[in-house]
């Protein structure tokens, strides 16, 4: 993995995932690969011992000139407590509904309160089921209920989502 840690001046940086959100009009394929991404650089830390903060927003989220994310070093901790890549994963889980909704949940909000609103499927946009159900796994009550991260990279690596896609950017589908 090249690049996934990085410092926040770094040159390669085009814009944070909440401001691309806001001004373009990204299509769910886009917004589907920009998550395929982030899962394969959680999944490399937590090779690593280090974990996502459960509180990382998405403008803390970068995206390079190829549309790869890119996480600020305050999202990231070194694992010390039990749960802890349960917990990444449900934070991987609130960002994907966080992105592909285009909705924000308060970083004051309790992980009770947002586990209740991720359950709400709002009907639009429209996502596709083998997504949801991804989602609302990752953000189980249970944390021992939720899928390793391994097996999310796993299950998004099946969809054939970089063959769905023309440009990131684009609103292609």
């Amino acid at each position: 993995m090249d690049n996934q840690l990085y410092w926040a001046t770094d040159q390669t940086t085009v814009t944070d995932v909440a401001h691309w959100l806001e001004t373009s009009n990204a299509s769910h394929i886009a917004r589907l690969q920009v998550m395929l991404e982030l899962s394969k650089s959680i999944q490399y830390f937590h090779s690593c011992g280090i974990v996502l903060c459960r509180r990382t927003p998405l403008f803390k989220i970068d995206l390079d000139a190829e549309f790869r994310p890119k996480l600020h070093i305050s999202c990231l901790e070194v694992k010390r407590n039990e749960y802890e890549y349960e917990n990444g994963v449900f934070t991987f889980g609130r960002l994907f509904y966080e992105m592909y909704f285009n909705v924000r949940l308060s970083h004051s909000d309790s992980t009770k309160l947002k586990r209740n609103t991720i359950v709400k499927r709002p009907s639009e946009p429209e996502i596709r089921e083998d997504a949801w159900q991804l989602i609302q796994r990752c953000c189980a009550e249970d944390p021992e209920s939720r899928p390793t991260i391994d097996e999310v990279v796993q299950e998004m690596e099946s969809w054939d989502v970089e063959s769905e896609i023309a440009t990131p950017a684009s609103d292609s589908g």
